[in-house]
């Protein structure tokens, strides 16, 4: 059986945009630390950007491209679905949303309905390889 995981994409009004199942490896060593390092570095522009630069015009920009990277990433049919935004609840929730400081976002990841993470993509891969992360 998998370890099943939501990835739960918010705007900048903090309302749900849509939310990822990712059927197995949702475990912060996998899919979690995937995540993290899929937003690292990466922007939350308003318009167009350099060809070279780590961007997402807006958090929907952002929501599509990371759907394209699970799926790419992936590369097998039946693991990464789009859903409906819900209150639904898997093994791991994480969450994403809009920080609003250097355009820059931030994940919160919930483990059995429990908050265990909360700050920055650089500050999550550090949490993932700490005692801390479970």
């Amino acid at each position: 059986m998998g370890t099943r995981a939501l990835i739960k994409v918010y705007d900048k009004d903090d309302e749900m945009l849509t939310q990822i199942y990712h059927h197995y490896d949702g475990y912060p060593r996998g899919v979690g630390k995937e995540l993290a390092e899929f937003l690292l570095d990466r922007k939350i522009v308003n318009g167009f950007n350099d060809p070279g630069e780590r961007a997402a015009n807006g958090m929907g920009n952002l929501a599509a491209q990371l759907i394209y990277h699970f799926v790419q990433v992936d590369g097998m049919v039946g693991n990464v679905y789009i859903e409906a935004p819900s209150d639904d609840v898997e093994e791991y929730v994480y969450e994403v949303h809009f920080g609003g400081r250097d355009d820059e976002c931030y994940v919160i990841c919930f483990a059995d309905g429990e908050m265990v993470f909360h700050g920055l993509p650089m500050e999550m891969l550090g949490w993932i390889e700490s005692e801390e992360c479970q």
